[in-house]
């Protein structure tokens, strides 16, 4: 059994845009991307996520999501960026 996050990536649209040529620099400055990993023994185990565009704008700005899928009783650290790019890092239990 699994359990469903979703978190919405604020600086997708800045990351693709500016990731090539002489803009590079600004893709660097967004907001960085939401994580997920799996806490095991200490050490970390990075959980892929699936980014979903379905409800954002023509240009990707707004309501990109990222969906991960989580075992139900294991231990995860979320890194979920805010709007200003400061992380938001926390411990869940699925």
């Amino acid at each position: 059994m699994r359990k469903m996050l979703m978190l919405i990536d604020y600086g997708a649209y800045n990351r693709a845009r500016h990731r090539d040529g002489k803009f590079s620099e600004l893709a660097k400055k967004a907001t960085p991307k939401p994580w997920v990993a799996e806490k095991i023994n200490g050490e970390l185990m990075f959980v892929r996520g699936y980014t979903d565009y379905r409800d954002s704008d023509s240009l990707g700005r707004k309501n990109v999501t990222i969906t991960y899928f989580l075992e139900i009783g294991k231990v995860y650290l979320v890194c979920e960026p805010d709007l200003r790019g400061r992380k938001n890092i926390r411990e869940i239990v699925a």
